[in-house]
């Protein structure tokens, strides 16, 4: 089937948006606005350039707008994992500050993990830290080190698994 030309705008808003709208509402949790999503897609459609070929523009609609789901499901995971919990002035809370021994323990700990990290080879430390830290997925990573996801699921397992054995030997007698 050759790829169909670039249709004219306004044509295509007509044609595919309610079944683009319907698609969306499927998908969407509770409380996202499709409007937005709609925008965004057609957005996107506007800036593809127009040497690239288009086999089914209602394909590419629903593809763009499969993204846009994905990327906002993994913003509101990243923004709820760096939320931070605030306290209500009134409310009194105790001294939860860990003790002397406990901060040294953590230190101690925290020194074990970065002289394991420093052991492991560049590109698995990379890894680790693009998933472990900055909360990537493996594929995103892989993405961009430009190594196959599976790949970088190895290093990261590999990894913890080298930091959990030092730490295992740290608490033994």
């Amino acid at each position: 089937m050759p790829p169909e030309p670039k249709p004219d705008v306004e044509r295509l808003v007509q044609d595919e948006e309610p079944l683009l709208r319907a698609y969306l509402r499927r998908r969407l949790r509770v409380g996202d606005d499709v409007d937005d999503y709609v925008q965004e897609v057609y957005a996107r459609v506007l800036a593809t350039p127009p040497s690239r070929p288009v086999r089914s523009w209602q394909g590419m609609l629903r593809r763009i707008a499969a993204n846009l789901i994905i990327d906002g499901a993994r913003n509101a995971r990243r923004q709820a994992s760096s939320a931070q919990v605030r306290l209500d002035d009134d409310w009194e809370v105790g001294d939860d500050r860990p003790s002397a021994e406990a901060s040294v323990i953590a230190r101690e700990r925290l020194s074990k993990v970065i002289a394991t990290l420093e052991e492991a080879s560049p590109i698995a430390r990379s890894v680790f830290l693009l998933v472990r830290v900055e909360g990537l997925t493996h594929r995103e990573a892989a993405a961009r080190l430009g190594i196959e996801p599976k790949v970088a699921s190895r290093h990261v397992e590999r990894v913890l698994l080298l930091i959990s054995r030092r730490l295992a030997e740290t608490l033994r007698p």
